[in-house]
């Protein structure tokens, strides 16, 4: 896959986002999303006053690795979800890849996702 030419797709398409390296810290409350292109998966993360709630949510301090891209700047569940499922109709259209989309437990993230419906 040609993640530079999905990136700069995504960029211009969204330049409220913050992508990767962009990210110097998170402040405030929102939800995140990590890109993993190893396991093609989507995963939605939150956070609460620029911190994730559990270690397993961000496990190295780079924004941006061989195995996958964050992508931060979604106010709530539904937002970051939606993101998910426009990226997932992407990569599924130009690059024939389809990712799975998950709201990962140990942060809250799934609870406030279920709650939002």
């Amino acid at each position: 896959m040609k993640r530079k030419k999905f990136l700069k797709q995504l960029r211009k398409k969204r330049p409220n986002l913050k992508i990767g390296n962009e990210i110097q810290s998170l402040s405030g409350d929102g939800f995140a999303v990590y890109l993993n292109w190893t396991n093609k998966t989507l995963m939605l993360h939150k956070y609460q006053n620029g911190q994730f709630k559990s270690k397993t949510c961000k496990k190295t301090p780079y924004w941006e690795t061989d195995n996958g891209i964050w992508i931060a700047g979604f106010s709530n569940c539904n937002e970051a979800k939606n993101f998910c499922l426009e990226t997932n109709n992407f990569l599924q259209k130009h690059f024939g890849v389809s990712y799975s989309v998950n709201e990962h437990r140990a942060c809250g993230a799934y609870e406030d996702c279920k709650k939002e419906g």
